[in-house]
């Protein structure tokens, strides 16, 4: 049986070819505001070619089951839920039809409003398509979403969101903490960084990266440039009135998510959620159906529709227990019995199972003389570069530490 989609009207200035704006119904908006508050592991596995199982919790019970199977459930389970015509649920109200940019930003202005924004005085250019979002549009708005602000053209027309893709892809963003040291192994005849020789601080450093909302990067990067069009997003969120929101639910939760994992002893702290691990947390239980809890108080349950007031503590199994034990448990993610090897695209091996003439061969480096080592050191304001450029590239290291030769590099490689 062929999963069920959502419709989105859109409205196409055929003489650009590009997408002016569309008419968006409660269940796409619910969908785009969901997706800001994925961690960036989630969005990199949703990214694959090869659909894997989602096991996340989420604060909307619209999305509860969001992304618990495999993406070709993701938008069957929207749809489903549209169909029950519970307005309860998920985060905006059904009473309305939003107005979405080509860059996902989100408006209340009416499509007549729009068309004089655009000025636009033809209005036999002006296309209306009514177009079919599934799995498969699913994966390319996220893309997309990351990659430019023509998201809606880049998805929707295929051939001019290639051309916008190619053009965005080539333009890169020149816009008292802890610090990280690194060896860096550069090739000055390439002027590339082969690899870095790195502690476990840098490696729990990048892996605490992937726990971090798709909103919590969009709000730290914020004044590093756009990123992509989750910067729109991000800001069409803040400035939405907030009568547009369901009851049960809030714009903070939303531009401010927490990230589910917690963990101490990470250096570079890019987001204060992180910087203690609570040992427990308040969730709220129904008083009819107790095997139901919500994390925040008046949550209407799901069974009965009583609010679920019933306070409860609950533990929290990552935090150190206190047992009155002397027993020391390292932080972090990684063991830090070993020096790691960081490649220049991130991705992480132990340095003790590589030899250095496998090293040399894999690179294929001839001349030994070429190669040159070099100490750096990664504070926040690298922390950030290094953020935006795996978002960017495959050359991250050197982007961050051997500046624009690196951007410039990975431009002409694409």
């Amino acid at each position: 049986m062929e999963a069920p989609k959502l419709k989105l009207k859109l409205f196409i200035d055929t003489k650009s070819n590009k997408v002016l704006f569309a008419e968006a119904g409660k269940d796409f908006v619910d969908f785009i505001f969901y997706f800001i508050s994925l961690p960036v592991s989630t969005v990199v596995r949703l990214l694959q070619e090869i659909p894997v199982a989602y096991a996340l919790q989420s604060r909307c019970t619209n999305c509860r089951n969001f992304f618990s199977a495999e993406i070709t459930d993701v938008v069957s389970h929207v749809a489903s839920s549209k169909s029950n015509d519970d307005d309860s649920v998920g985060f905006v109200k059904s009473l309305v039809t939003y107005m979405l940019m080509d860059n996902l930003e989100v408006t209340g202005n009416s499509a007549i409003s729009l068309l004089k924004k655009f000025n636009v005085k033809d209005v036999d250019r002006v296309e209306e398509r009514v177009v079919e979002f599934g799995p498969n549009e699913v994966q390319k708005l996220i893309k997309a979403s990351v990659e430019c602000k023509a998201v809606l053209t880049s998805v929707f027309l295929v051939n001019k969101g290639a051309e916008i893709l190619k053009e965005e892809e080539n333009i890169k963003n020149r816009h008292g903490s802890s610090q990280v040291k690194l060896k860096l192994l550069i090739d000055t005849n390439s002027k590339n960084v082969l690899f870095a020789e790195a502690g476990k601080d840098f490696v729990d450093f990048l892996f605490y990266l992937l726990s971090l909302p798709v909103a919590t990067v969009t709000k730290l990067l914020k004044k590093k440039g756009d990123v992509g069009c989750l910067t729109d997003l991000y800001k069409s969120l803040e400035n939405l009135n907030k009568t547009y929101m369901q009851p049960n639910q809030n714009k903070t939760s939303l531009l401010n998510p927490k990230s589910p994992l917690y963990a101490n002893g990470i250096p570079l702290l890019l987001s204060d959620q992180h910087h203690q691990v609570p040992t427990s947390r308040k969730v709220y239980q129904c008083q009819y159906n107790l095997s139901h809890l919500a994390d925040v108080p008046n949550f209407c349950c799901t069974l009965c529709g009583h609010c679920m007031t019933k306070e409860l503590t609950l533990l929290n199994s990552s935090a150190p227990a206190n047992t009155g034990t002397k027993t020391v448990v390292e932080e972090g993610f990684v063991k830090g019995v070993v020096t790691y090897m960081v490649m220049d695209n991130l991705v992480v091996k132990p340095m003790s199972t590589i030899s250095s003439i496998t090293l040399l061969n894999e690179f294929s480096v001839k001349d030994v003389g070429s190669l040159e080592e070099k100490e750096v050191v990664l504070g926040v304001d690298e922390g950030l570069k290094l953020l935006k450029a795996s978002l960017e590239c495959k050359n991250v290291l050197t982007t961050v530490f051997l500046g624009n030769i690196g951007v410039e590099e990975e431009a002409e490689r694409q």
